[in-house]
């Protein structure tokens, strides 16, 4: 699995491919699930499967819009606070605050794409030379 990569002129946020298996692709965003959904239609080039993964609070009324994701062939996961392990925030020194690791629930199951390159797949997994993007700030008490 790796992160961060190009596909399409764009950055997808995971990208998972392991020898014959199928790529998938996920696009995660906090609120705006229609901007992550034309992202992950764009990512179809390069990912067998897309899903756009938002938190599990913002899923109702997307799954209003089931329709609209199933046409579009992309899928949607809920992401949940869960009780595992935990996170530890890397400028943190020992561990005071943990947040456990999360719950990704499969709600919509994505369409294979009709668009799929093979070839595209296997660029992408070897492709180290791109730049990801700059760090992403969190804003205050998202944790």
């Amino acid at each position: 699995m790796k992160d961060e990569v190009w596909i399409n002129g764009r950055i997808a946020d995971l990208f998972a491919y392991q020898g014959g298996d199928e790529p998938v692709a996920v696009e995660l965003k906090l609120t705006d699930w229609k901007t992550a959904v034309r992202q992950a239609e764009s990512y179809q080039l390069g990912a067998l499967y897309t899903y756009i993964a938002l938190p599990i609070l913002h899923v109702p009324k997307i799954l209003r819009q089931a329709r609209t994701l199933r046409s579009r062939n992309v899928g949607l996961l809920g992401v949940a606070p869960g009780v595992g392990g935990g996170f530890r925030r890397a400028s943190e020194g020992e561990p005071s605050k943990t947040v456990g690791d999360p719950d990704v629930r499969e709600l919509v199951e994505p369409a294979p794409s009709e668009r799929f390159l093979p070839f595209l797949a296997s660029k992408i997994v070897n492709d180290e030379e791109r730049p990801k993007r700059r760090p992403t700030r969190m804003p205050r008490g998202w944790w």
